[in-house]
């Protein structure tokens, strides 16, 4: 049950609904938020949503809503990030979308640039480049620009030259980079999976590209995605991880093939993509957190090394160099104790270096 609080904006007017998740974030919601009540664009409505924060965030919305009448409180149970966003989304009024993360921040012209782009090409999608910035524990910030703008419009039929660098510059799979319209989304029931723990939002993004037919691309830095203390989730364990990331790979696939972008060069480049996840997943079983015993955590690497795919990935790039090939090279030497040794030998290195 959710409890709607509201500012006091005509809801005909609104353009943007600017879509923010809350959970856990007094320390961050409210510079978050004023960089949504600077931006140079002012029709837009703030929708918060509180997903049962046990810190003060919930408090720290209702002040926020009180202060300004373009800001509307949802206050509900904690069910998860995914239905968060749906409860979002079915109160959203704006023409478009967006969705900014509460510990993130964004540009003064992050709405302008994304609604002006959209307009001036009649697009159904508009994408903006970002800054990851990732702030240690000593405070040492440390920022890394993450680009794609192959050209400023683009109809979806061309994408199939550019979908796999789109993918793997870092800009296909977040929300907060792209402005939507609501239209296409309610027209065609998409929603965030709420049974899927990891790239919900990946997910999301390729059921809104089957119904996009054209895309433009904004070459300016608009959003400030933040990690702190290495709160990623690469640094998290998680449970099942390659089953996780093949049903993830196997919706990707699936995409390519239903929109005529698989060829011969996009499946290479998932070849590499995949074994990228072997090796993610082999790293993960040494986490701290992982339950398994050593006997549990070899016949895992057997399960992943013994099947068809991962040894035609192997086979295709073992030219490779990197952690792709490393991984092609572990995978064809079809050997469980020298991968089980060489990942404690990694996850130990990488413990000392953190």
């Amino acid at each position: 049950k959710c409890i709607i609080k509201s500012g006091g904006v005509a809801v005909s007017d609104i353009s943007i609904s600017v879509l923010m998740p809350v959970y856990n974030s007094e320390k961050f919601l409210e510079e978050t938020v004023q960089t949504v009540i600077n931006q140079s664009y002012t029709n837009w409505e703030l929708i918060l949503v509180d997903d049962g924060s046990t810190d003060n965030s919930k408090k720290l919305c209702d002040e926020l809503r009180k202060k300004e009448n373009r800001i509307k409180f949802i206050d509900k149970k904690n069910t998860g990030v995914s239905d968060t966003r749906n409860v979002a989304l079915k109160n959203a009024k704006g023409q478009y979308v967006v969705f900014v993360d509460s510990d993130d921040l964004i540009h003064k012209d992050y709405l302008k640039l994304l609604v002006n782009s959209m307009n001036k090409y009649n697009t159904d999608l508009s994408v903006c480049n970002f800054i990851e910035r990732k702030i240690s524990s000593t405070g040492k910030v440390d920022d890394i620009n993450r680009e794609f703008c192959p050209k400023e419009v683009m109809e979806m039929s061309e994408m199939k030259d550019y979908i796999m660098d789109f993918g793997n510059s870092g800009l296909l799979n977040p929300l907060w980079n792209k402005i939507y319209k609501r239209e296409i989304i309610e027209n065609n029931n998409i929603t965030f999976d709420e049974k899927v723990e990891t790239g919900e939002d990946f997910i999301f993004n390729l059921q809104y590209f089957r119904k996009t037919k054209k895309i433009s691309f904004i070459k300016e830095m608009l959003y400030y995605y933040i990690r702190r203390n290495n709160n990623s989730i690469t640094y998290k364990y998680i449970e099942n991880m390659y089953e996780k990331g093949w049903e993830i790979h196997w919706l990707l696939e699936s995409f390519l093939k239903d929109m005529g972008f698989y060829n011969e060069e996009n499946a290479y480049v998932l070849y590499g993509n995949h074994l990228t996840g072997v090796f993610s997943a082999f790293l993960n079983l040494y986490h701290d957190h992982c339950k398994l015993t050593s006997k549990e955590k070899k016949a895992y690497i057997k399960k992943i090394i013994s099947k068809s795919y991962v040894k035609e990935c192997a086979a295709n790039r073992k030219k490779d160099k990197g952690i792709i090939g490393l991984t092609s090279f572990l995978v064809r030497m079809n050997n469980t104790l020298l991968i089980s040794a060489a990942f404690k030998g990694i996850s130990l290195a990488r413990k000392v270096k953190a």
